[in-house]
């Protein structure tokens, strides 16, 4: 098919690519050939902040956009290497310094993209006003219609480099973190060679991205259910979190001053990212293989390249000329221009190339989240190591405390809590790190021992008085028991409340050991007292019964005058006696105490000792004895002795009175008649019969 001016025809899509490139061109060569401030330190020097330049050269980039960005410690040639890639003199691109101090402040774009080579067809004539990335800088390659540019452009950036003294290490950290996220090709910067806090600082960085990523993107999925961007042409695009999120870009090892052999510079990053070897499990290297493990997705993209020293007087590079350069370092250089250009894709966001103004947008969600969260610091690390020691020590200190079984004596406890003390504050002081804060930390640790300790003493306190309570209520429910007696026995109270206070005194234990023995002393003495009262009472009321019964059964059951008399006058002598003297108690009189006395041995020999049971073996036995005896003087017919000679049977039967004499006092006369001392006989016969 053939145009109208003659020409062969295009595609629409190549016809709109040529547009896109156009206008691409027109856009970069707006631009000013100067650094630009994107992000820059606030006062504090540890929080960041996005300058309006660097987002209004973002947002005036509608397609896609890829940042090569230097990070590196400071003073280690970043600035410098930036310009050779720019094809640039120190003067005219970024700022180089010669002195002690870092050069570079925040992160600075360079206000003039560079279009990849290829962007679009018949875009030769437009390019003639655009910085060159290496041999031909200032022309942009034609491309064919198979080609099919895609209207990319290259952002050089530069960072502040880390490790510099007077800023915090948190600083530091945000730069690289926000380098990382914002990159599609990361340049490494190092001097000589790649080491091994190198290799954990970019991890650090890079876990602290995405960290810090995926919390900015719930953040905006949860506030408007996906993350809004303007695309620069006035429609807004949204984006959802579920396909992936920023996908890792290129990684660029740049070695400086290489004057190493052996490896090459790749094969030196391949085996410093590759898993180390443990067979053994120690525990550092497992540490270290954490740190290549959350570096494996950048790993697959990461790349070596080294350059020599250009010139051996480093204070004057920017002053000699190609040709006093190392010839090896000029062929290197142009070699790093090509490689840089074919790593450097475009920045990807959920699948999808990131333009200009969702690059800048992107870039402030992530200084905002960075700013507004700690991030754990190498002193704040430090800090958190003693911290977990602080806590290993509290928790020996308290298992210590712990293997004690309560309750146990104060004295006990302040022995154990003194040495599990010592062993504590000797265990902090062989592991924490660091003497500023030593103090600080042995200050928190004696607090949270004491305050440990104070908790191990309330619950010995609460053990101790359950137990002695438990212990102390048992004394009195036996006390109430002994209250009922039924034969009363101050010696076996006594025996009862003394045993009571012993298995008190020997199995309560404790701070609550003193308040309860008190109170167990103050309810013995009451439950004495009321015994003590019950007790005399009840002796009493027993003597004066015994006397009465003993009266009956002399007077009508075993007949003898003598112990009948004496039985009235004891029970007339009880009922008396306490009423001559009513000021003083019969009870405190030694009469009585002589009464209890053996009233208490009678107790003591019937009841209260392993033998009792042989002495009322004895009493039977006697009482048996006695029966036999008795049985045996009535079956022979002899009179009691007991009895009067009623006479001698000389006299008449009418006369008796001197047996009546024999039958009253035991001594008659005999004159009576011999039937009257026949009816004496026979009388007490009977008697002894009943």
């Amino acid at each position: 098919m053939v145009g109208r001016v003659g020409g062969p025809s295009r595609s629409p899509i190549a016809w709109a690519c040529t547009l896109l490139s156009l206008l691409v061109c027109r856009q970069v060569a707006a631009f000013e050939s100067r650094p630009l401030p994107l992000v820059l330190p606030l006062d504090s020097r540890s929080q960041l902040s996005v300058q309006r330049e660097g987002v209004d050269l973002l947002n005036s980039i509608p397609g896609p956009v890829s940042p090569v960005v230097i990070i590196g410690p400071y003073r280690s040639g970043k600035s410098f290497t930036l310009n050779q890639l720019l094809g640039l003199p120190c003067n005219q691109g970024f700022g180089v310094g010669h002195t002690r101090t870092t050069e570079t402040k925040g992160i600075w774009l360079w206000g003039k993209p560079v279009l990849r080579r290829g962007a679009g067809a018949g875009a030769a004539g437009a390019g003639a006003g655009l910085e060159g990335g290496g041999a031909g800088a200032g022309q942009l390659q034609p491309q064919d219609e198979a080609g099919g540019g895609d209207g990319t452009v290259l952002l050089y950036v530069d960072t502040e480099g880390f490790e510099s003294t007077g800023k915090a290490n948190s600083y530091d950290d945000r730069i690289f973190a926000l380098s990382a996220m914002m990159s599609s090709l990361l340049i490494y910067n190092l001097p000589e060679t790649i080491r091994e806090s190198d290799v954990a600082k970019l991890s650090f960085a890079v876990e602290l991205a995405r960290g810090f990523y995926d919390r900015s993107e719930q953040a905006n999925t949860s506030d408007s259910g996906g993350w809004e961007v303007d695309d620069g042409s006035g429609d807004i695009t949204k984006s959802r979190s579920g396909d992936g999120g920023v996908e890792p870009g290129s990684m660029l090892w740049l070695i400086q001053r290489d004057f190493l052999h052996g490896q090459t510079a790749d094969q030196l990053v391949k085996s410093v990212l590759a898993p180390v070897d443990n067979p053994k499990h120690d525990t550092g290297l497992e540490a270290l293989n954490q740190v290549r493990a959350s570096l494996s997705v950048l790993a697959r993209n990461s790349t070596g390249f080294s350059l020599r020293q250009p010139h051996i007087d480093r204070a004057r590079l920017c002053e000699i000329p190609d040709e006093q350069l190392d010839p090896t370092y000029i062929r290197q250089r142009e070699e790093l221009k090509e490689l840089v250009k074919s790593l450097a894709q475009p920045r990807a966001l959920h699948g999808q190339p990131l333009t200009g103004p969702q690059l800048a947008s992107l870039i402030s969600r992530m200084v905002e989240a960075l700013n507004e969260q700690e991030i754990p610091t190498a002193t704040s690390l430090l800090a958190a190591f003693n911290r977990d020691v602080l806590t290993r020590c509290a928790a020996n200190y308290t298992a210590a405390l712990a293997d004690i079984r309560l309750p146990v004596e104060e004295y006990q406890l302040e022995a154990v809590e003194l040495e599990a003390r010592g062993a504590a504050l000797e265990m902090l002081k062989a592991l924490q790190i660091g003497r500023q804060g030593a103090i600080d930390t042995r200050t928190e640790l004696v607090k949270e021992l004491e305050r440990a300790y104070q908790v191990r003493r309330t619950e010995n306190l609460a053990a101790s008085n359950a137990l002695c309570s438990e212990l102390e209520n048992k004394c009195e429910a036996e006390l109430d028991e002994l209250q009922n007696m039924r034969l009363p026995s101050l010696r076996k109270f006594e025996s009862s409340y003394q045993h009571c206070e012993k298995v008190f005194t020997e199995q309560c234990r404790g701070p609550a050991k003193a308040p309860n023995a008190e109170r167990l002393e103050k309810a013995g003495t009451r439950a004495r007292k009321a015994f003590g009262k019950d007790y005399n009472d009840r002796l009493f009321t027993g003597l004066l019964v015994t006397a009465l019964a003993a009266a009956v059964v002399f007077r009508f059951f075993l007949r003898s005058q003598l112990l009948e008399m004496a039985s009235w006058a004891a029970f007339l002598f009880l009922e008396i006696y306490p009423k001559l003297n009513p000021v003083t108690s019969m009870y405190d009189t030694r009469g009585w105490a002589l009464t209890v006395r053996m009233w208490e041995v009678c107790m003591a020999v019937l009841f209260a000792f392993n033998g009792s049971v042989f002495v009322w073996l004895a009493l039977v036995v006697v009482l048996a004895v006695i029966r036999m005896c008795y049985s045996r003087r009535r079956r022979r017919g002899a009179p009691s002795s007991g009895w009067g000679r009623g006479g001698d049977g000389s006299g008449n039967g009418g006369g008796g009175n001197g047996g009546g004499g024999g039958v009253l006092l035991g001594m008659g006369s005999g004159g009576g008649g011999g039937g009257g001392g026949t009816r004496r006989k026979q009388i007490s016969t009977k008697d002894l019969d009943v």
